[in-house]
C-alpha cells in the first residue's frame, strides 16, 4: 500500500513544484510588487488588502487546476484492472489520490500562510504598515476546497480528467451566473469603497474573534461538513472506480 503512495509522490512532484510557485507569485510576488509601487504608506491599506486576496484566491484557482493532473498517469485499462486485481486494490488506488490531493490543498494552505507572512514583514520593513492578518482566510479557504475536491474527484474516476475537467468550467460557470444575478438584482453597497470595508471588517472580525456566535457556529459546522463531504467522496469514488476504468481508450 506504501507502495502506492510513494508511486503518487513521484509521478506528482512537478505539480507539488507547480503549486509552490503558484502561490509564491500570487501570495507573495504579484501583491508585493503592489507594496513596492506605492509612494507612500497613506498608500497601502485596504487597496493592497484587496489585491492580495484577489490574487490569493487566483492561486487557489491555479492549484485546484494543477491537482486535476494527479489523475492523467494513471488512465489506462491495463493499470486499472491491475489495480483491481489484488486484495484492497481499488480502495488503495482511490484511498492514495484523495490523499495526494489533500497534501496539495494542505500545502497550498500552508504556502499561503508562509508566503503571507512573507508579504506582511515587507510591508513593515519599508512603510511599518501592519497589514491585515488573512490566516482565518487562509484556513476557510482549505475547507472550500476540501468541498470543490469532494464534487470533482468522483467525476474525475468515473469519466477521467479530460472530461472530469468540465465538471469545475461548470462549477464556476454556475458560481459566475449566480454572483452576476446577485450584481444585477441584489442589494448593493452604495459605492466600491462600501463594499470592501465591509469585507475588510468581516476578515478582520474573524482573525480576532469578534464575530458574532452565530457565525462562529456556522463556520464550525461549514468545515465539519467539508470533512464529511471529502469522505463521503471518496467512498463514492471507490464505487466508480472500475466504471471508469472500462471509459479508457487504452
Amino acid at each position: 500500500m506504501t507502495g502506492l503512495f510513494f508511486k503518487e509522490l513521484r509521478m506528482n512532484w512537478v505539480n507539488f513544484l507547480g503549486i509552490i510557485g503558484a502561490f509564491l507569485i500570487a501570495v507573495l510576488v504579484m501583491p508585493g510588487l503592489a507594496v513596492i509601487s506605492s509612494e507612500d504608506a497613506g498608500d497601502i491599506g485596504q487597496g493592497e488588502f484587496l489585491i492580495q486576496t484577489m490574487f490569493m484566491l487566483f492561486g487557489f484557482l491555479i492549484s485546484g487546476m494543477i491537482q486535476s493532473n494527479v489523475f492523467r498517469g494513471d488512465e489506462t485499462k491495463k493499470w486499472g484492472y491491475f489495480t483491481a486485481s489484488h486484495p484492497k486494490g481499488v480502495k488503495g488506488q482511490v484511498y492514495y489520490k484523495y490523499l495526494t490531493v489533500f497534501l496539495m490543498i494542505l500545502m497550498g494552505s500552508a504556502l499561503c500562510y508562509v508566503f503571507g507572512g512573507a508579504f506582511s514583514h515587507l510591508a513593515y520593513a519599508m512603510y511599518s504598515v501592519d497589514m491585515t492578518d488573512l490566516t482565518t482566510v487562509y484556513m476557510i479557504m482549505f475547507f472550500v476546497q476540501l468541498i470543490l475536491r469532494a464534487i470533482e474527484l468522483p467525476f474525475y474516476f468515473r469519466f477521467g480528467s479530460q472530461r472530469g475537467g468540465m465538471v469545475k468550467m461548470l462549477i464556476f460557470l454556475g458560481a459566475f451566473i449566480v454572483v452576476g444575478i446577485y450584481l444585477l438584482f441584489g442589494p448593493l453597497p452604495k459605492n466600491f469603497d462600501d463594499g470592501l470595508y465591509k469585507v475588510f471588517d468581516f476578515v478582520t472580525g474573524l482573525q480576532t474573534g469578534k464575530s458574532s456566535d452565530t457565525l462562529i457556529l456556522g463556520m464550525g459546522i461549514f468545515q465539519l461538513m467539508a470533512v464529511i463531504a471529502y469522505l463521503v467522496s471518496y467512498k463514492i469514488s471507490c464505487r466508480l472506480f472500475m466504471k471508469g476504468v472500462e471509459q479508457y481508450d487504452k
